[in-house]
């Protein structure tokens, strides 16, 4: 791996395809489609359009930056992509539960600690 390897925006992975990324390709480690706007270099979630292509105002909106397009100004972002590695909410309460056992409180031990909470911050 090095900084001018290519990634998928969705995994995480290295892709190497030898060639431009056109439309039709797909991560070879989680099929995400490749073609779209968060792979590219021009793309800016922090922007209401997204893209920071001048030359694509012109540009039909995409509506999920996620699949597949036929965006003329796209350009496979080389480097990390800056989310990659994050964990998703459903990722993080999987860890989560697999490390605490995923096992509701029980109402006892609620109440207790209802209660103590209650006992430390009463007003005198």
């Amino acid at each position: 791996m090095s900084d001018l390897d290519r990634y998928c925006a969705q995994c995480g992975g290295v892709v190497q395809l030898g060639r431009r990324t056109v439309r039709r390709d797909e991560c070879p480690h989680c099929t995400a489609e490749l073609h779209a706007c968060v792979n590219c270099q021009h793309y800016d979630a922090s922007l209401t359009r997204g893209c920071r292509e001048p030359n694509a105002v012109a540009e039909e909106t995409i509506r999920d930056v996620a699949r597949a397009n036929l965006c003329q100004w796209f350009d496979h972002r080389v480097g990390r992509p800056a989310h990659a590695g994050q964990r998703t909410a459903e990722q993080g309460q999987a860890a989560f539960d697999a490390l605490f056992g995923g096992l509701p409180v029980r109402d006892a031990e609620k109440e207790q600690a209802e209660d103590a909470f209650a006992r430390l911050f009463k007003k005198s």
